[in-house]
């Protein structure tokens, strides 16, 4: 009941780690609702880091999605805080990488390289989830939330979210990368895949 993803992670959680509770509502950014679907785009990016475990090298999201970050990254969690705010971007890094994200802290602008290990909280309140898919032409696909928002998604990306489907819980991101007119990353929790879009 507690998760979506199934736990990847076989070590016991610190009693330092906060786990967070299924929330009745979401939770507010720096006055940003996210169940609102008319804010800007690169607002939906945003996340609230609800627990950080430094000895374990584990950081949980307002969503309760958990994150193992790189154990050479962990004296960064260092000075991070509960309720610090990061957003999480692709790990672009040349000859692959073990670690398919980063979290930026921007409290401190200090960043860890993660891998998702457990889905968010079911029936939370701050658990996006798929209610709709636009696949009627080549041209155009989007994707819709039940925050109530719609998203065009790149055709660089149609056969990925081939396997994609209405109910599938996903975690919003930002796509850094140069010369993109998609500044959004959509996480697929099931499937472990991500697609770069725009909210419309």
């Amino acid at each position: 009941m507690r998760k979506i993803l199934p736990a990847l992670f076989s070590g016991a959680l610190s009693t330092l780690f906060l786990i967070a509770q299924v929330e009745a509502s979401p939770v507010v950014v720096n006055g940003f609702n996210p169940s609102n679907p008319y804010y800007p785009e690169e607002y939906y990016s945003y996340h609230v880091a609800t627990g950080v475990d430094v000895a374990n090298a584990m950081i949980e999201l307002e969503d309760g999605s958990q994150w193992k970050a790189a154990d050479a990254d962990c004296v960064q969690l260092l000075s991070w805080r509960q309720g610090d705010i990061t957003i999480i971007t692709p790990n672009h890094s040349f000859g692959g990488s073990d670690y398919t994200f980063y979290i930026t802290n921007q409290a401190n602008e200090s960043y860890v390289r993660v891998n998702l290990i457990n889905g968010p909280l079911v029936g939370s309140a701050n658990t996006m989830l798929i209610t709709g898919m636009d696949a009627n032409s080549n041209s155009k696909r989007a994707i819709y939330l039940n925050n109530g928002t719609n998203w065009k998604i790149d055709s660089c990306d149609f056969r990925t979210i081939d396997s994609w489907n209405v109910h599938d819980p996903v975690i919003v991101g930002r796509n850094d990368a140069w010369f993109t007119n998609h500044g959004t990353i959509l996480i697929n929790v099931l499937t472990n895949t991500y697609v770069r879009a725009k909210k419309i």
